[in-house]
Parts: structure tokens; C-alpha cells; sequence
């Protein structure tokens, strides 16, 4: 499982980039997501039911000339009891 800080909320929404959502549906790969002392887990299934919030395309400013839209997932964090914690 990959692991992912998110440092800020939009609106109750997480945001992941495109190429990353794609590369972890590829590999059948879950991710938890960490915000704060919050914690949520997406399946690959979850990750197929993203959405993009705006058309928009951005451009990375590590990767010169790279693009790519965000995909955003409803803020749901995981109980600490079923994270095994």
C-alpha cells in the first residue's frame, strides 16, 4: 500500500494527480491518504470513482513540462480501530 500526505482539504475534497490515480489502478495498488492526525484508505475501486472537480490542466513544477489534472475524492478518514491501530 502507498502511503500520501495530503497537506490541505478543498471544500472536504482530496486531491490526487491524474498520472498517480492511473499508475496505482495499473498496479491493483491501494493508497492511504494522511491529513493531519486523519487517516483514509482508497482501493482501487475507489480510485476508479474519482472525479474531476475542473477541467483544467496544471504543469508541474518539478517535472518541466509535465501536465496533469487533479482528481478529487470525498474526505472520508478511516477509524483508528479499523486501521488496526
Amino acid at each position: 500500500m502507498k502511503r500520501k500526505t495530503i497537506r490541505r482539504l478543498w471544500h472536504g475534497l482530496a486531491s490526487l494527480r491524474d498520472y498517480e490515480v492511473k499508475r496505482l489502478i495499473d498496479n491493483n495498488e491501494s493508497v492511504c491518504l494522511k491529513c493531519g492526525e486523519e487517516e483514509m484508505v482508497l482501493t482501487p475501486e475507489d480510485l476508479l470513482k474519482g472525479f474531476d472537480s475542473t477541467k483544467k490542466q496544471h504543469t508541474s513544477i518539478y517535472n518541466v513540462g509535465q501536465k496533469y489534472k487533479l482528481v478529487d475524492f470525498r474526505w472520508k478518514p478511516t477509524k483508528q480501530m479499523e486501521l488496526g491501530l
